[in-house]
Formats: structure tokens, sequence, C-alpha cells
């Protein structure tokens, strides 16, 4: 038994430093053009999630349109809930 432990934490201590390395975020290029790599504050920078007045204004005219979302619904597949 202290033969599997002592095998369990050597093979911790030895894989460790591999599962403490860091991947690259790769931010994809348009259509046609080069993903590049960027680090974590661009990545934090890019995932900003804020709205515009305009973001605002769509929305409230979407949501002012029944018949457009009603046709979006009627879309979606039916399904019978139990």
């Amino acid at each position: 038994m202290i033969a599997r432990i002592s095998l369990v934490a050597a093979l911790l201590v030895t894989t460790a430093p591999l599962a403490a390395q860091e991947a690259p975020i790769v931010l994809p290029g348009a259509p046609g053009a080069e993903p590049r790599v960027i680090d974590a504050a661009e990545a934090i920078a890019l995932s900003d999630t804020r709205f515009s007045p305009a973001d605002v204004s769509f929305m409230q005219g979407i949501i002012s349109k029944p018949s457009i979302w009603r046709n979006w619904s009627g879309s979606a597949p039916i399904t019978k809930r139990c």
C-alpha cells in the first residue's frame, strides 16, 4: 500500500511541471487572415462585454415587433415537455 502511494506521489511530482505550462491564446483572424497569438491582458480586454446605446435601441426595436420574434420562434423545433 505504501509503495502504491509512493508511486502516485512520484508521478505527481514529475508530471506537475508539465501541467503548469501555459498554453498560447490564439485569436483567429478574419476569413483569409492569419490567426495571431495574444497575451492574457489583450484576451481580457477583448472579452469586455459592455453594450452601447445602439445595442439597447436595436434590442428594444426587436422586442417591440412581435411578428419578428413570432417568426423566429416558429422556426424552432417543437418539443413535448413531460
